[in-house]
């Protein structure tokens, strides 16, 4: 199967659920999450703005807020990379569109956050990452513009040991068998650490000490 095959019905199956369904999950994903190490250990935590019917980590972004942690949301810029704004309350109100079609923070109202620095500088970064499918692994199927790709690669070799995770919400129809992934799999897809499903966190085999840290 190829991937433009898998992308279509992993969002066939995410579309399936219903609205509802989604933003109930969405609140005991965000649960777990808030009751793991790697929360706890956090001091920026990476977000995004959910498009169509992805898990949306609005209330982590809410949650680290009010906990004193920093807050950044990606904008989509030129050469395929990601670039992030702080941001603060009423985060929602400083949105705005992208021709892809999500929304992004205003970089007239949000400042950069530079997150290579952050690492140097010995923050722990918590990236939570969206996806189409997933497996137990941790490979991570996306929507084929490599965005994330590069900014993981990028971000593991600017921090030192424990001071990066990067984290998959997604909900159960989106973990594949991890032979379906591995078929499709390029040299430049980068995994994520774990994966925040629908009430609990599993670590991905690929990151064994990421499990200290759950």
């Amino acid at each position: 199967m190829d991937k433009g095959t898998l992308r279509r019905r992993a969002r066939e199956a995410r579309d399936g659920l219903g609205a509802a369904g989604r933003v109930a999950a969405d609140g005991r994903r965000a649960a777990a999450v808030e009751a793991s190490g790697l929360w706890a250990a956090a001091d920026v935590v990476l977000a995004y703005v959910p498009m169509g019917s992805e898990a949306d980590p609005a209330a982590l972004v809410d949650a680290a807020l009010a906990g004193g942690k920093a807050a950044a949301l990606p904008r989509c810029m030129a050469g395929r990379r990601l670039e992030w704004r702080a941001v603060g309350s009423g985060w929602r109100d400083g949105l705005v569109g992208h021709p892809f079609g999500m929304a992004e923070p205003d970089p007239g109202r949000w400042g950069l956050l530079d997150v290579p620095a952050a690492l140097a500088g010995g923050a722990s970064v918590l990236a939570l990452c969206p996806g189409l499918a997933f497996d137990g692994e941790g490979r991570r199927l996306g929507y084929g513009g490599g965005y994330y790709d590069r900014f993981l690669s990028a971000a593991r070799a600017c921090g030192g040991p424990g001071t990066f995770a990067a984290v998959g919400l997604a909900h159960g129809c989106q973990v594949l068998d991890a032979a379906v992934l591995a078929s499709v799999e390029g040299p430049w897809d980068e995994p994520v650490d774990a994966l925040a499903l629908d009430g609990s966190i599993m670590r991905c085999a690929h990151t064994p000490s990421t499990e200290e840290r759950l």
